[in-house]
C-alpha cells in the first residue's frame, strides 16, 4: 500500500507517496503501478532492501535507477564525556551566510539534490532544515566550529526518545583534514552524556564516502541500509 505523504506534496507541489517492501519482485513493482495510477500519484518513493534482477533490468530499461543508498548508522553504550575544544561552541544565534552554505553543503549527497525534478527546491528545503535546526523545531543543540569570526562548521543534535541524534554536519572544505567533523561530534556526545543518552543515530549516504568514515572512526556502525527510487508516473 502506497503511503501518502502530505508535507512532501505540499512543499514539492506533486502528490507524492512512499512505498516499502523488504524485496522488490514483479509482483511488488505491480502492486506499486496499481496503487500508482489508480490513486493519481505523480510520485512515489520507493524504499526497499534488494531487488530482483529482472526488476533491477526492467527498471533500468525504463530509465529508473536507485537515487540513494541511505545508510542509518548507530552507536550504543555510554558516552565518555571529553574535553571540548576552544573553538567548537554552541551556537543560537541567527541563520548566517556561512550557516546556510554548510546546511546546503551537507545536502550535497542527499536524493533531493540527485533528483532533477526535486532539485529546483533542494536550496528551500535545507534552508528551512538549519533555520528550524537554530529555532529549537528540529534540534536541540547546535554547535559549531569557529575560525575567528567565520564558523568553519557545524553540527546539529537532537533527544529523540532517549536516542541521540545528528540531523545536519558539515565542514568547510577549505578545512577539511584538521579534525574538525571529528570534534563537533564529540561535542555532540558530550551533549549526549550530560543528558544521560547510551545511543545516538546518524543517516547518510553510501556514496558520501568521507561522512562514512567519520561516523565509522568516532564509533558507529552500519546498522540498516535502503535503496531508494523515484517512481514518477510517466515513468511506469
Amino acid at each position: 500500500m502506497i503511503q501518502f505523504l502530505e508535507w512532501d506534496s505540499s512543499f514539492f507541489e506533486k502528490k507524492i507517496g512512499r512505498f516499502e517492501c523488504d524485496l522488490l519482485t514483479m509482483i511488488e513493482l505491480d502492486t506499486l503501478i496499481k496503487g500508482k495510477s489508480t490513486q493519481n500519484y505523480d510520485l512515489v518513493y520507493l524504499f526497499t532492501n534488494n531487488i530482483e534482477k529482472e526488476v533491477d533490468n526492467y527498471l533500468k530499461n525504463r530509465g529508473i535507477h536507485v537515487i540513494d543508498h541511505k545508510v542509518t548508522y548507530a552507536i550504543n553504550g555510554e558516552f565518555q564525556a571529553c574535553k571540548g575544544s576552544d573553538f567548537i561552541e554552541p551556537y543560537q544565534g541567527s541563520l548566517t551566510k556561512d550557516l546556510l552554505n554548510l546546511a546546503l553543503l551537507s545536502g550535497h549527497e542527499s536524493r533531493f539534490n540527485k533528483d532533477p525534478l526535486l532539485n529546483p527546491k533542494f536550496n528551500i528545503l535545507y534552508s528551512q532544515w538549519i533555520e528550524k535546526s537554530l529555532s529549537g523545531q528540529l534540534a536541540d543543540r547546535v554547535f559549531v566550529a569557529k575560525n575567528g569570526k567565520r564558523i568553519s562548521g557545524f553540527v546539529t543534535a537532537n533527544n529523540n526518545n532517549k536516542e541521540g541524534q545528528i540531523g545536519l554536519i558539515a565542514v568547510d572544505p577549505a578545512y577539511h583534514g584538521q579534525g574538525i567533523g571529528r570534534l563537533l561530534i564529540q561535542a555532540a556526545h558530550n551533549w549526549y552524556s550530560e543528558n544521560k543518552l547510551t545511543r545516538a543515530t546518524v543517516v547518510t549516504q553510501l556514496t558520501n564516502k568521507g561522512a562514512c568514515r567519520l561516523y565509522e572512526t568516532m564509533g558507529y556502525h552500519q546498522e540498516t541500509t535502503k535503496l531508494i527510487l523515484h517512481i514518477y508516473r510517466n515513468k511506469l
